[in-house]
């Protein structure tokens, strides 16, 4: 369960969280992160997805700054809303470049 609050670290982490939902479905892509974490990105993504099943919630925040900070975006991580889709392909592009994700994507 993925965590959205209205106020703090949390707020409007919908796009992050919708950009999450949909690559966790994809087994090609939750394989490759649970095999490896290779940066600081994929290291976020295995501490998200190791709570899927559970009844644990979990805040995608840290991911969500670490990705604004990559590409100097301070508005995907002051609590701004943003576009998931544009997420999620920075998401991709922070994930090892041999991952079969990329490919498919690419």
């Amino acid at each position: 369960l993925l965590r959205n609050s209205p106020t703090g670290e949390d707020k409007n982490l919908c796009f992050t969280n919708a950009a999450i939902q949909i690559l966790r479905n994809i087994p090609l892509f939750t394989d490759r992160i649970h095999d490896d974490n290779d940066n600081l990105v994929e290291s976020d993504l295995h501490k998200i997805l190791q709570y899927k099943g559970t009844n644990k919630t979990v805040s995608a925040h840290s991911l969500r700054k670490h990705i604004g900070e990559i590409y100097r975006r301070p508005g995907l991580y002051n609590g701004e809303q943003n576009d998931a889709l544009e997420f999620c392909e920075y998401l991709l592009q922070n994930v090892h470049s041999s991952s079969p994700i990329l490919e498919i994507y690419l």
